[in-house]
């Protein structure tokens, strides 16, 4: 793990499903608040033709939280035929009474260019509405615009402010994000310690690459204390959710014994899955582990095919190649290098 890298890839989120439900309207009457509440139930229920009833009828009188459930309901042709135009035409009415989820799936549908043109700047210009009232998702959203420069000047600044804001409030992809940019002081300054801490909150939350980022944060002890056991918490957590880098630091760690007891059984393992994925460093040690029969038979064949593997990205050990070439005939290496070329092939498939 010595050196291991943050992963930095700042993701983005494609939500499907309706963002936190919206809540009872305070300036509505009793009877009204029923009638939406009844409504809401239904929905929850999957009973879509009454609820779709239920927000109609109060859609048409003007509830912003009715007309944007009914947008959603024509979006995702739940109780009724899919009608993106109706949906617009819903969330617009919402949209106009300051509803920050109206707001939000606007700027969705035009990022996206569901049904219509695709337009990021107006993709911003509601997002940053939504963002304005609160709404997380619109202020992750907005902030992925401004980091990748689409629909909005690119601007690490304007990024990690808005990262912030979704941060504060449990998104967990935008507390993943602002960990990724403080560590490399895009946007803000560099700070390891608060990177830390965000990476921990996401991690807690699920988040594989955050898991992944705080384990190797543990092991090399930037930004937090040195904890050799925590780190291969948080790694196998990463590795088990099938991420190729958090397998391959974790077998290195049983490799080493760091953090765990030594097993080259453990070790092989990890470096398998990983190496099965294709990372090249996980190719090299199951080069290693086989050549010396580690954790895995011995079986130089394999073991060349795997260096091959590694090679071919750019990982070489040449001593270890010259002590496979002396106990492999022509024909053997041969045979291996054709293995490697079938298993780059079953990987392009």
């Amino acid at each position: 793990m010595h050196g291991r890298q943050i992963r930095n890839a700042l993701f983005a989120l494609v939500i499907t499903g309706l963002i936190p439900l919206v809540t009872l309207p305070s300036v509505y009457a009793q009877e009204t608040e029923s009638e939406f509440a009844a409504a809401v139930r239904a929905y929850r229920q999957q009973n879509y033709a009454a609820a779709f009833e239920g927000f109609k009828k109060l859609a048409r009188q003007g509830d912003r939280d009715s007309q944007t459930y009914l947008g959603l309901m024509y979006a995702e042709g739940q109780g009724i035929d899919e009608d993106i135009e109706e949906a617009i035409k819903w969330y617009l009415r919402a949209a106009d009474q300051e509803h920050p989820d109206a707001q939000y799936w606007l700027g969705h549908i035009s990022q996206n260019g569901l049904g219509v043109k695709q337009d990021r700047e107006t993709a911003a210009a509601w997002f940053h509405l939504a963002a304005e009232n609160g709404h997380s998702e619109a202020q992750f959203s907005l902030a992925m615009l401004y980091t990748d420069g689409e629909g909005a000047p690119k601007d690490h600044k304007q990024a990690v402010t808005w990262f912030t804001k979704a941060a504060v409030q449990g998104h967990v992809h935008a507390q993943h994000n602002l960990g990724v940019l403080l560590m490399s002081g895009e946007g803000v300054d560099q700070d390891a310690y608060q990177a830390a801490s965000w990476f921990k909150q996401a991690a807690e939350q699920g988040h594989v690459d955050a898991q992944y980022n705080l384990g190797a944060m543990f092991a090399d002890g930037i930004g937090i204390s040195k904890d050799d056991a925590k780190a291969v918490l948080w790694l196998r957590r990463a590795a088990e959710s099938g991420l190729a880098d958090a397998q391959a630091g974790l077998g290195r760690m049983a490799y080493e014994g760091v953090g765990m007891a030594k097993s080259y059984d453990e070790s092989a393992y990890w470096f398998r899955l990983a190496a099965n994925q294709g990372h090249p460093e996980a190719q090299f040690f199951m080069s290693a582990l086989t050549a010396k029969g580690e954790g895995v038979p011995e079986d130089p064949i394999e073991s060349f095919m795997w260096l091959s593997l590694a090679k071919s990205q750019g990982i070489n050990d040449k001593a270890l190649e010259d002590e496979l070439k002396t106990v492999l005939t022509p024909e053997q290496m041969i045979a291996a290098r054709e293995r490697a070329k079938e298993w780059q092939k079953m990987m392009r498939n």
